[in-house]
């Protein structure tokens, strides 16, 4: 089976991007993740047991003690059940999940053979055998499955690959938010990824302010290759939002993907 990270890992380790990834560079630290992001989203299914997952929408979750102190990272914490879960799952489980047990509030998928640091993408949206999941949907589909473990060790997929090639890659430009209801110095890092093109296709679990306006705004002037008047015609004219789009999403919008 060829996978993502293995791949990647070859990838990074001929460009030398693993220096970069364990570096005090920030900004080519997020790049690696939106690389692996775009990826995840373009080139690979998720599949568990009898479960298809097509990743739309996923969040990074890298901690380095010392180079990305990210203390949203489940494995950042110290003490406590959800860190020992963490420790067990997010750090040297290649290409396999970490399902947050035992409410089965989500599910990542682990991409580090390291024991230097712990690195995992949270699925939060995407298609489950052709449906449209959230990130609790998505986990009760495969803890439904399974009896729902009271321990994250329990779960019967914990070493199953689950990456693998789509047949046909999309070919998507993807772009790069916050990711929803984070707090601290990570807060407003790039580190959530989806594709452009489905934007308006379904209701993806964004951070406030990138809601079904900003999307709209987005989608429109990506249409109209960022002339702002047409655009806003273009919203009017197919009544692409049910009302106006106040002010600030525009401009949040054009933000958006001048950074992308």
């Amino acid at each position: 089976m060829e996978t993502l990270v293995m791949e990647k890992l070859k990838e990074v380790k001929k460009l030398e991007n693993v220096a970069k990834l364990e570096s005090d560079h920030k900004e080519e630290q997020v790049k690696i993740l939106q690389e692996i992001g775009a990826e995840l989203i373009n080139e690979y299914i998720i599949k568990v047991g009898a479960l298809t997952i097509e990743p739309l929408l996923v969040e990074a979750y890298y901690y380095h003690q010392d180079k990305f102190p990210d203390l949203s990272v489940h494995a950042a914490r110290k003490n406590g059940k959800i860190a020992q879960q963490a420790h067990e799952r997010q750090q040297k489980n290649l290409n396999k999940l970490y399902v947050h047990c035992p409410n089965g509030s989500g599910i990542d998928v682990c991409l580090t053979d390291s024991d230097e640091y712990y690195l995992s993408f949270l699925i939060k949206n995407a298609i489950v055998n052709n449906q449209w999941k959230t990130q609790l949907e998505i986990a009760d589909e495969l803890c439904g499955r399974c009896g729902r473990c009271k321990e994250v060790t329990d779960c019967i997929y914990n070493n199953d690959h689950v990456l693998y090639k789509r047949d046909q890659p999309r070919n998507s430009k993807v772009i790069y938010l916050p990711r929803k209801g984070i707090s601290g110095d990570f807060a407003c890092l790039p580190l959530a990824a989806l594709p452009l093109d489905k934007i308006l296709d379904y209701d993806f679990t964004l951070p406030n302010g990138y809601q079904k306006q900003w999307r709209t705004a987005v989608y429109a002037l990506v249409k109209e290759n960022m002339d702002e008047e047409k655009a806003r015609q273009l919203v009017k004219n197919k009544q692409l939002s049910n009302s106006q789009i106040q002010e600030k999403y525009w401009m949040l919008a054009k933000e958006t993907l001048a950074n992308n």
